[in-house]
């Protein structure tokens, strides 16, 4: 399973809270952090407290977003996702749907760059492509950005390369 799902399932975890409303939590659609939360809108205060201390303390930053009411969530810079690039090379898919993925693989690991030049909205593009079924036009568009990143001779996501890599041999192997 991609990284990004275990710390979903381990975010989820947190917010079993004793409660009759249980708080919304999912996949941002936008690339401004990774999950979205209502539990500011559905308990009081001194719960959110309670809970956003034990999310920071399992390695998440939130952040309460005034205008929606929702709490933005993201990983910190420092998580492990960001920086675990495969020991060894993955192969080819067998499936030839996934030879754009592993095109795009390629592109990320021959161009690493530090994590803090890296563009953070098309890195958690990415990162969330992984965890769900393949899309190939979606595929097409993020290969495409990075693609232009490197015309622009600007730094790609590569911190992405580890999940990509674990996502494509998932997948392929189904």
């Amino acid at each position: 399973m991609v990284d990004l799902a275990k710390r979903q399932r381990k975010l989820w975890g947190l917010f079993q809270i004793d409660s009759p409303v249980q708080p919304m939590l999912r996949i941002s659609r936008e690339n401004d952090c990774y999950w979205i939360c209502d539990l500011p809108r559905r308990v009081d205060h001194s719960i959110c407290a309670v809970v956003r201390k034990q999310i920071e303390a399992a390695g998440f930053m939130v952040c309460f977003h005034e205008e929606s009411q929702l709490w933005h969530i993201d990983l910190k810079p420092d998580d492990p996702l960001y920086t675990e690039i495969p020991a060894v090379p993955i192969p080819l898919p067998q499936n030839a749907l996934f030879h754009p993925a592993y095109a795009l693989y390629q592109m990320l690991k021959k161009h690493p760059s530090p994590f803090r030049q890296q563009p953070l909205p098309l890195l958690r593009s990415l990162l969330k492509f992984t965890l769900q079924p393949p899309q190939e036009s979606q595929l097409l568009t993020l290969t495409s950005q990075c693609a232009a990143l490197l015309n622009r001779k600007q730094p790609l996501p590569y911190a992405a390369c580890y999940a990509l890599a674990q996502w494509i041999c998932q997948e392929d192997a189904k």
